[in-house]
């Protein structure tokens, strides 16, 4: 074929792919950061989401991110200066981590067609906590200095007790998810669709779809090892984290086991929120990055919100049907 190209003067059709490819791939170094923002959430509406949560990204984007740095090419894009932006920004945590994801989102996409952006997302997580660190004080400045076979060594003393079961998967599993301990607490296994869990109903959220979890493989392994558990000890089958000693309800704390844990491994006692925050972004420059790919399936795979909506309320209708 390449012989029949040659002879008609036309170039091999490989070699025609890779120029195509090179000509976009500088198109989109050259693109603005603007631009490529704005393309990514109308990829998102495309695929699903509801147009309140797109509203929602464009106004923490063109609200929090500098004009300068928003009109200049990609390839020109600092990641100092956008990590110094948005270290110093006062806005709410969750907007935060929802606006740093959704940036490193555009440079990881951006990056699949011109490799030396791909980089990008975490050479910002990284400057992003350093940043932060200087310009923010932290209650417990030290735990942002923790290594990661620190926390390791808390989690395997949560772990090696069988008797609370119920109440150490729980705070590992706070350790991984953004969402609040209370409705942790109080999870139901029909919430889980997938790999995903859905901790509001669209009539108790206003972005309940966008405030799901994706699940990990770490919180996978939890969640399977609650499964078993749960089914050899015949403790029910409606919560995540069912109470041992009120059957039929779930636990009410972990407050006690969080203690007495750090106690017995001779550790300062932290409050869990703060310790858990140490471990997720934007402190952990590693955690960040697991945000952001997390961020990135949630964008590429959003489903179909009506359809996850049917299957949410049969799934709690049925569950309460079971428990009559």
């Amino acid at each position: 074929m390449d012989e029949i190209d040659k002879a008609k003067g036309r170039l091999p059709l490989f070699t025609e792919r890779m120029l195509r490819r090179e000509r976009f791939a500088y198109q989109v170094r050259r693109m603005s950061l603007e631009h490529a923002a704005q393309m990514l959430i109308e990829g998102m509406r495309i695929e699903g989401l509801s147009q309140s949560y797109l509203d929602r990204l464009d106004k923490l984007f063109m609200a929090h991110v500098p004009a300068a740095l928003r009109q200049r090419p990609l390839a020109k894009v600092s990641h100092k200066k956008l990590a110094a932006s948005l270290a110093k920004l006062a806005v709410h945590g969750g907007n935060l981590r929802i606006l740093k994801s959704f940036v490193g989102q555009i440079f990881t996409r951006a990056g699949e067609f011109d490799g030396s952006l791909s980089a990008f997302p975490e050479k910002l997580s990284e400057e992003f906590w350093e940043r932060w660190e200087r310009t923010n004080k932290l209650p417990f400045p030290e735990l942002g200095q923790r290594r990661k076979d620190r926390y390791q060594t808390v989690f395997a003393k949560l772990e090696a007790g069988e008797d609370r079961w119920p109440e150490a998967c729980c705070i590992r599993l706070f350790f991984i998810l953004g969402a609040p301990l209370s409705k942790l607490m109080s999870a139901q296994w029909w919430q889980i669709i997938g790999d995903v869990w859905y901790p509001y109903l669209p009539e108790e959220k206003k972005y309940w779809f966008e405030s799901r979890e994706v699940l990990n493989s770490d919180a996978l392994a939890i969640v399977q090892k609650l499964r078993t558990l749960s089914d050899q000890l015949s403790v029910g089958d409606r919560y995540l984290f069912p109470s041992l000693t009120n059957r039929g309800k779930p636990i009410s704390s972990v407050y006690n086991l969080w203690v007495s844990t750090l106690n017995e491994i001779g550790h300062r006692n932290y409050p869990l929120g703060e310790f858990a925050r140490s471990y997720r972004s934007p402190n952990n420059p590693s955690y960040a990055m697991t945000t952001v790919r997390q961020y990135g399936k949630m964008f590429r795979e959003v489903g179909n919100a009506a359809k996850v909506s049917k299957l949410l309320y049969e799934a709690r209708d049925n569950a309460i049907k079971s428990a009559i």
